[in-house]
């Protein structure tokens, strides 16, 4: 998801949440500090809604009881504190929504950012010690959209430390033990144009 832009107020949760329904905008509430979700590529949307596609379809194939989000649902990281939006994330049991803010999943098991060059610093930064705060958190995976790169994250038992495991190559094999899946990094390339050095 692209870098946030950070307006230059303060907001109450309850000024933040009619603001997001003023319009199309949307964005991400960090203690008081609003920061609008820039906008994506078609790469990213292609990437994004690839990773949604196969989880979905892997959940309903092997009867799992998980369930795929978009970046229409955020994150509540902490109440009335912090709330994120992810490209793509996964509940897997009981899906346990915010007290405080509609459309805020707090236990999601497996959250997705599509990198671009603008986000990766904050997606593989900030947001990343935002999402170690979710007891519920197993993997944090990153693609990039312009090259065959993938970086994920999986907690090590329940502390906050997590293994980082990087890949490079569609033909990377992928392992998700969050939602119990394997496949090639291929998959969430469909339809992407890819630059040519990073196919191979």
């Amino acid at each position: 998801m692209g870098q946030p832009q950070l307006k230059n107020e303060k907001y109450t949760i309850e000024e933040w949440q009619k603001l997001e329904q003023s319009g199309d905008i949307r964005y991400e509430f960090h203690f008081g500090e609003v920061f609008a979700m820039a906008g994506g590529t078609i790469n990213h949307g292609r990437i994004s809604r690839n990773a949604t596609t196969i989880l979905d379809n892997h959940f309903n194939e092997n009867d799992k009881n998980c369930e795929a989000f978009n970046s229409e649902l955020k994150i509540e990281v902490k109440p009335n504190g912090q709330y994120v939006y992810p490209d793509t994330l996964a509940v897997c049991g009981e899906i346990k929504e915010s007290d405080t803010v509609k459309g805020s999943i707090i236990n999601p098991v497996l959250v997705i950012e599509v990198l671009s060059e603008s986000s990766e610093a904050y997606d593989n930064g900030v947001k990343f010690r935002y999402y170690k705060k979710l007891p519920s958190l197993k993997e944090y995976f990153l693609i990039d959209q312009e090259k065959a790169i993938a970086i994920l994250y999986r907690r090590n038992g329940t502390g906050d430390i997590f293994s980082r495991i990087d890949f490079e190559g569609l033909d990377a094999v992928i392992e998700l033990e969050s939602v119990d899946l394997t496949l090639p990094l291929s998959a969430f390339y469909r339809g992407v144009e890819l630059t040519e050095e990073s196919i191979g």
